[in-house]
């Protein structure tokens, strides 16, 4: 039975917040075109930004391997992305992850859960901070001791409910 993952937000845990450049303190954060920039960073989708997604550690000393956005941007640890190179379903991009003094904290990358796979999937229909993982991907983060995140069993994303006929 699959996997649902995500990252751990309790108060001893590290927190990634957004920290774009001229993104406003209330309300949409749009390119030029009018996409919401939040959800291209949400989708990996960061070639054409102009800048590198960047992230603010606010709170917490305890580095998981997911990191806690309060969004549905992903931040993940370099080793969650090597237990994740056979598998698809996935991409990663790079970010700046700083502490509050603004000196970089390394070993984490911008993480998007893609469309069509039963390795890495999106649990609730859409990019969201939990996504689902396979029974492999899931022994795979183990075997390499891959944890510093919250796992719980799920029904296979194929399941559907029965309806009364």
């Amino acid at each position: 039975m699959p996997y649902e993952l995500v990252a751990r937000a309790g108060t001893v845990n590290a927190w990634a917040f957004p920290d774009n450049p001229g993104q406003p303190e209330l309300g949409p954060f749009k390119d030029e075109q009018g996409r919401d920039i939040d959800q291209l960073i949400a989708n990996g989708d960061v070639a054409d930004l102009g800048f590198i997604p960047t992230f603010r550690k606010k709170h917490g000393s305890r580095f998981g391997d997911l990191l806690w956005t309060s969004c549905a941007i992903k931040v993940a640890s370099v080793a969650f992305i090597n237990a994740l190179t056979s598998f698809s379903g996935w991409r990663s991009y790079p970010i700046r992850y700083l502490d509050r003094k603004a000196n970089a904290i390394e070993g984490y990358v911008g993480f998007a859960v893609e469309e069509g796979s039963d390795d890495v999937f999106h649990s609730v229909g859409f990019q969201h901070w939990s996504f689902g993982v396979s029974d492999v991907v899931m022994d795979s983060l183990r075997d390499r001791g891959v944890t510093g995140f919250i796992a719980k069993k799920i029904q296979p994303p194929s399941y559907t409910l029965p309806t009364n006929a």
